[in-house]
């Protein structure tokens, strides 16, 4: 340190130390505030004592003690200078610095109990603490200096190193003259130094500049900011074991692994301890070396490191010694692709090494990390111990991260080619023979039993359906395709007496097929009819995906993705699929449709403006006539763009391959085939239609004052036959702002992100399933009023909530009066609390299914049970609810909890409906009442989880 031969302001505490000597007589030291204040003495917070403190005492001008009486002078700070203002004294006064030496003997003078009542703990903070006596020297390493001309001694030191000697000059110059007239001179001079020393952007202070006229910088520049010792340095910072490339897609490999290439896998290695069970294994990569398989170094028990590139002999290898090998095949790796805007940016993935230059990763996987293959990179990054592989292989693996907490559903599901594949293989005329069976059999990771064939003669032919179903596990669906009209609801069985005896639920299982094969049934993992697409076996919620992960776990799921790509995208490559032009152009009859559509709507939109003209207009809502005739010009021209993108869709052939996307799922819209074969349709600029730019028109294609359609941005062309020249002047303008919206909006969103989570990182569930921050304050009894993880729930259908009187009492009734009690004030309790909502609400377990799944396993002969009454159902049932409410911490959120599951419970298994419409004996219900306990506590949050993080991420990155 520097011993200073005159106290001097630090400028981190010059702030607080003007409060405080505007708190305190100047004379005698004592706080101005009175001490029986009564508002003071109702303070709790020390920050508050001290604010009311301040603001009570600043403008006091006369010490209040009889025995003082001292006249205050008010104190004004001007950049690092505190000094005396006298103008309220007089007017002609000159002001008097206070320099930090009277301060310091000031400061001195406040007694320990002064201090607590500023809210100052005298152990350990006294205020004269906060000006310099000494300055402190960070040591050498922190201000390395830098050799510039070797030859000539040279010597470049850093900026820390010029302060510092400017400071020990300025001190010693004061010393040797503290008595002379150039003493104040030499003060200022070393004040200046120290605040530059500390903060060189200090305002009212000249800044500190080498001889090149470039800033210093100084300590505080390199602790704050992003590039700063705290977030470039400790919180993040660049790191070894790391690798990164750019990615290409290859649908032959795992959704859970990555190819890494072979100059990677020899550069990047793993420390492995040797032990008698891998021993040879390890001495055979050692004697390796540097030819793949092998290893780079080892490092004995010693401690010795040996490189085995330069190593003359090879060493021998040793239980307990590490051997540094390369990267193989089967390790774990941590992938990651920047911007990481969620959990799922960062996932763990198991190696292939391959040949060529760049990372390998499935298609399927490609959504969580938002990536796409046209030059992004991204990074991998290797773990260096056993503890690391474990994490990563717990926490981090794709599978265990397929379903996100952000929105309930899987992340992951096919896409592309497999999505667009899928739905033409599971349509109902394809059929497959028995060469091509066997060779997509051979792209299943496991063989299956093969099915009987659909069709034995003239030759065995597989279904489409039947192919998919050998990748399913066991499992039960009903559902619809993205093209399912609501008018094909009345296709369904007649088997069932549905009013008298069905739930809404159930209902749907008795629906049969429909004849465009648009209503999806799925038994015991055998696709029975219906086309699969996006709605089905995307990243959708309560698809596909979401029911194997939830009935079979992650490692099901994953296996799911994967075989069903493989076949399809072997049978896709035999079968063939592209996309042409004569797929953009429509038939002349179409043409004319969907032509004398728009003109329709030009016509409306001529007749809008001309009532406009004709002061006939009349205002809509809040807008005055101008508004809305504008209002109504863009409806009427979206309205033309809509029907005409629709009257394309509908009329095109089925094997138009941009329809067949659009259905699929996998790409495109009603919108992009609209615009590609129909009309273009209207450019907006700033939510409105172009507005005039030169003088009252908007090209000078036109005529001033024109507002018709074509002058202000509709473009009646489509892609396909070309736009006129003001046309793609228009699309270019619409396209520009869409551009700058892009670039501006990923700033302002990721720091958005930034902020939400540096504000919510430290709330977690602690282990009493409260959600509480780092000072233990409780946010919320239960994570979301209920305590489930948000990757454990569905989307569950009320079945009472619906019904009207009558309907609830024939389904619902069974001689119980206190269930049918019951079940009516459920009924009251949803209409109320859910009135605004649909009778569909997220919870933990999907009984409906697990009934099923019951009914599978659980299966019962012999005579009926005599036990198993209506009585003891509505009883276990009740006990069940009862027993999984959670602990009394508050009465009002244990309630918000159980309330929704009991009635779901409730009335899914009231005793009517699992006697006559479940069927299910005692066995089975007593073991579906096992399986809700068990799937209710396994749906329940952990302990440890950063909801907070969760939160903030889920909010960021859908913004961005």
């Amino acid at each position: 340190h520097i011993l200073l031969n005159c106290p001097m302001y630090n400028i981190g505490y010059i702030k607080t130390v003007k409060k405080i000597l505007e708190c305190v007589c100047h004379r005698c030291a004592r706080l101005r505030l009175q001490p029986g204040d009564h508002k003071y003495r109702k303070l709790t917070m020390i920050k508050d004592k001290f604010k009311y403190a301040w603001e009570s005492c600043k403008n006091k001008v006369v010490c209040e003690y009889p025995d003082c009486e001292t006249q205050l002078l008010p104190i004004r700070r001007h950049g690092i200078e505190l000094f005396f203002d006298q103008k309220k004294v007089d007017n002609k006064l000159p002001r008097v610095p206070l320099y930090a030496d009277q301060a310091k003997s000031i400061l001195e003078k406040i007694t320990d109990e002064t201090c607590r009542l500023l809210g100052l703990n005298p152990d350990s903070s006294r205020p004269e603490w906060m000006i310099f006596t000494v300055i402190p020297v960070p040591p050498p390493c922190m201000r390395p200096s830098v050799h510039i001309d070797v030859a000539n001694g040279g010597k470049g030191e850093d900026d820390l190193t010029h302060m510092l000697t400017n400071i020990i000059r300025y001190n010693n110059l004061l010393g040797k003259n503290e008595s002379s007239k150039t003493a104040i001179e030499y003060k200022e001079q070393l004040q200046i130094h120290i605040t530059t020393y500390i903060d060189n952007e200090v305002s009212g202070v000249p800044p500190a500049l080498q001889k090149g006229g470039r800033m210093i910088k100084s300590l505080s520049a390199r602790l704050k900011g992003k590039e700063g010792r705290i977030r470039g340095h400790l919180m993040g910072k660049r790191v070894d074991f790391s690798a990164r490339t750019v990615i290409t897609g290859d649908p032959h490999i795992s959704i859970e692994e990555v190819g890494v290439p072979l100059s990677v896998a020899k550069t990047l290695t793993f420390p492995e301890r040797v032990t008698s069970y891998n021993l040879d294994r390890m001495q055979a990569l050692v004697n390796n070396a540097k030819n793949y398989p092998g290893a780079r170094y080892v490092i004995n028990e010693r401690g010795r490191r040996i490189d085995l590139e330069v190593a003359k002999t090879t060493p021998l290898i040793e239980i307990g010694d590490i051997v540094e090998r390369h990267m193989v095949t089967g390790d774990t790796v941590l992938f990651n692709r920047q911007p990481s805007l969620h959990k799922m940016s960062m996932m763990a993935h198991i190696v292939r090494v391959m040949p060529y230059s760049s990372f390998r990763l499935n298609v399927n996987v490609c959504a969580p990390y938002n990536a796409d293959f046209d030059g992004d990179e991204m990074n991998l990054h290797m773990p260096q111990s056993y503890e690391t592989v474990a994490e990563l292989q717990t926490l981090s693996m794709v599978s265990s991260l397929l379903v996100s907490p952000q929105s309930n559903k899987p992340v992951n599901g096919l896409v592309q080619d497999a999505l667009c594949g899928i739905r033409k293989l599971t349509m109902r005329d394809t059929f497959v023979n028995f060469e091509d069976m066997m060779d997509l059999v051979m792209c299943l990771k496991e063989f299956p039993v093969i099915p009987p064939p659909a069709i034995f003669k003239p030759i065995p032919l597989w279904t489409g359906k039947q192919i998919i179903s050998l990748c399913l596990p066991d499992i039960d669906l009903t559902g619809n395709t993205l093209t399912h009209a609501d008018h094909e609801d009345i296709f369904r069985s007649t088997t069932k007496d549905l009013n008298e005896t069905c739930t809404r639920k159930a209902e749907s299982e008795f629906y049969s097929a429909t004849p465009t094969d648009s209503r999806v049934l799925i038994q015991s993992g055998i696709i029975v009819h219906g086309y699969l697409c996006k709605k089905t076996v995307g990243a959708s919620s309560g698809g596909i995906v979401h029911i194997i992960y939830n009935d079979h776990g992650p490692r099901a799921a994953c296996d799911f993705i994967d075989n069903s790509s493989r076949i399809v995208n072997a049978w896709l490559t035999n079968s063939g699929f592209s996309v042409g032009i004569g797929d953009a152009l429509v038939s002349e009859i179409t043409h004319a449709v969907f032509s004398s559509t728009i003109d329709t709507q030009l016509h409306k939109v001529q007749k809008t403006i001309e009532s406009y003209h004709a002061n006939e207009l009349k205002p809509e809502g809040n807008f005055d006539c101008e508004q809305t005739k504008e209002n109504q010009i863009v409806g009427l021209l979206a309205k033309a763009r809509d029907s005409a993108g629709k009257t394309t869709l509908i009329s095109g052939h089925p094997d138009n391959n941009l329809k067949q996307m659009v259905e699929a799922g996998s790409k495109g819209s009603v919108l992009n085939i609209c615009q590609v074969s129909a009309c273009v349709g209207q450019q907006m600029v700033e939510g409105k239609r172009i507005p005039f730019g030169f003088k009252d028109r908007t090209l000078p294609h036109f005529t001033k004052y024109d507002h018709s359609p074509a002058a202000r941005g509709f473009v009646r062309n489509s892609f396909v036959k070309g736009l006129t020249p003001s046309e793609l002047f228009f699309h270019a303008m619409g396209g520009r702002e869409g551009l700058i919206d892009t670039a501006i909006k990923t700033a302002e969103t990721g720091y958005i992100q930034r902020r939400l989570v540096k504000a919510l990182e430290d709330i977690t569930v602690k282990s009493d399933g409260t959600v509480r921050n780092s000072r233990d304050d409780i946010i919320q009894f239960y994570y979301g009023e209920d305590g489930f993880d948000g990757t454990a729930i569905e989307y569950q259908t009320f079945p009472t909530m619906m019904l009207s009187e009558s309907e609830l009492y024939s389904r619902y009734y069974n001689g119980i009066d206190s269930e049918y009690a019951q079940l009516k004030k459920d009924q009251e309790l949803l209409r109320r609390v859910l009135r605004l909502a649909e009778d569909r609400w997220p919870l933990p377990l999907n009984i409906m299914r697990m009934i099923i799944t019951v009914k599978k396993r659980a299966i019962t002969r012999g005579l009926p049970d005599t036990e198993f009454t209506a009585e003891y159902i509505f009883q276990q049932t009740k006990a069940v609810v009862n027993s999984l409410r959670p602990s009394k911490l508050n009465i009002n959120s244990e309630y918000n909890v159980s309330a929704l599951f009991g009635i779901l419970v409730s009335s899914i298994l009231s005793s009517k409906q699992v006697l006559y419409v479940h069927k299910l004996s005692k066995c089975q219900f007593d073991y579906l009442l096992i399986l809700i306990k068990e799937k209710y506590h396994r749906g329940l949050v952990q302990a440890g989880e950063s909801v907070g993080v969760i939160a903030a991420q889920s909010i960021g990155e859908p913004a961005t």
